[in-house]
């Protein structure tokens, strides 16, 4: 008898949903400790017109329902030529898309592969927490982002190089029963791909990622580290008690 199995089901971002924030301010919620800083930087998002491109698949439902409004965001301002991270002059520019996930800190929340989370979804069979929010904008970078961001996939490359010699190894050491290898290559395969896989995750993520976001509490705004020269070339380093972006 042929199996059926179920299609699968997927969020539909910004749909007919009103905007998620505090209507009762036009400012930013800000120092929502302990996820944002008071040197952080705000920008301006907004809904984009038409749906991202290429995220279909990262809106797929799973046994972790979201708890909040699956969000498809862009930022809705110019932002100067000058690097983030650095506050060096920007050399190009970079299309950022960053995912945010509705973990048990936030259901925002704007870091979820790390080891720890995934160490602990695999420890209580849990499922991973879902994406919430997708972010998107053109980042200026500099010659340093464009270094290190060639480093890490050089590093990237290197390790899946690795993983699939010690792949093929394995295989070959089965095939021709060299019984005396097969506990060797059989533990730097596994528990070994799986370390080595959650490295390359991380290290792909930090290779395409030039700007820290903070979570997002408010879908008008974002919350960004950034170096003080771009704080002062966006026009936004106030004091506390005035948060307005510029407009």
């Amino acid at each position: 008898m042929k199996r059926i199995i179920p299609e699968p089901e997927f969020y539909h971002p910004n749909g007919d949903a009103e905007i998620v924030s505090d209507t009762s301010t036009p400012t930013p919620m800000t120092y929502q400790r302990p996820w944002t800083h008071e040197n952080d930087v705000t920008i301006r998002l907004r809904r984009p017109l038409k749906p991202l491109p290429n995220t279909r698949i990262l809106w797929q439902k799973s046994g972790r329902p979201l708890r909040v409004v699956p969000l498809e965001l862009e930022v809705a301002q110019p932002l100067p030529e000058v690097c983030a991270a650095h506050g060096r002059p920007a050399t190009g520019s970079s299309t950022v898309r960053t995912l945010f996930f509705d973990t048990d800190a936030h259901p925002r929340f704007h870091n979820r592969r790390s080891i720890q989370e995934f160490l602990k979804a695999l420890m209580k069979s849990a499922w991973i927490a879902p994406v919430s929010t997708i972010v998107t904008g053109e980042w200026p970078i500099c010659h340093r982002c464009a270094r290190r961001a060639r480093i890490y996939r050089y590093v990237v490359y290197g390790i899946l190089a690795v993983m699939a010699a010690n792949f093929a190894a394995f295989l070959t050491v089965s095939f021709a029963h060299i019984d005396w290898l097969k506990p060797w290559f059989g533990s730097a395969f596994c528990p070994g791909s799986i370390l080595g896989f959650m490295i390359v995750v991380h290290l792909f993520d930090k290779s395409v990622d030039p700007v820290k976001f903070r979570p997002i509490y408010d879908e008008r705004f974002a919350f960004v580290q950034a170096h003080p020269e771009f704080r002062r070339a966006l026009q936004i380093d106030m004091p506390p008690g005035s948060t307005n972006p510029p407009r």
